[in-house]
């Protein structure tokens, strides 16, 4: 059974879909919930793709489902402290509250715990935008701290062995565990 939804990692997507990114990014329903909310601008978009080539502790993800790009998915990991910081967003506003994030989290979470043996996984997120913070409190993530407006969260594996069982019970009952691909 093919995966109705898989990942691509960007450095490995074709020119067109590198640049439809940036677009995705400057959507005004994406921009209002990122802790930086300005314009991108091509020459931005460049150093950010070329800064992406030479550093693997930074790496991006284009979610699909059913060959449309619904999401993209990132990490900013740690290696020698095996803990990662991460985020993601949906392409569309018609993806928001379909159950996309919740599928992004989890197969984040799956590849950081158990592909890349990491021992915690944190976040930071707009205070404001609660349905995305009470998401990460679900999946088992503890407030560390609020800083202004941001929201630090964190979980650490035994955390997320914890939650997972319930977690793929809640995800399973909208999307077939089993057509859910993993990061490469």
């Amino acid at each position: 059974m093919s995966n109705k939804i898989r990942f691509v990692n960007l450095l490995d997507a074709d020119e067109e879909m590198k640049w439809q990114v940036r677009a995705w990014r400057n959507n005004d329903f994406v921009r209002r919930n990122m802790l930086s909310s300005h314009i991108i601008s091509e020459s931005e978009h460049e150093k950010f793709l070329s800064k992406l080539q030479k550093d693997d502790a930074v790496r991006y993800y284009i979610a699909f489902y059913d060959d449309e790009p619904i999401g993209v998915l990132n990490m900013h990991i740690d290696f020698d402290g095996r803990k990662s910081e991460f985020g993601y967003y949906l392409s569309n506003i018609k993806y928001v509250d379909s159950g996309f994030g919740a599928v992004l989290e989890y197969v984040l979470l799956n590849h950081a715990f158990y592909e890349l043996k990491l021992e915690t996984v944190f976040c930071r997120t707009l205070l404001k935008n609660k349905k995305v913070v009470a998401l990460h409190k679900r999946f088992g993530f503890d407030e560390m701290s609020q800083d202004g407006e941001i929201c630090f969260q964190s979980i650490s594996v035994s955390k997320w062995i914890d939650k997972r069982k319930h977690i793929e019970n809640i995800i399973g009952s909208i999307f077939p565990l089993q057509e859910i691909g993993g990061l490469l």
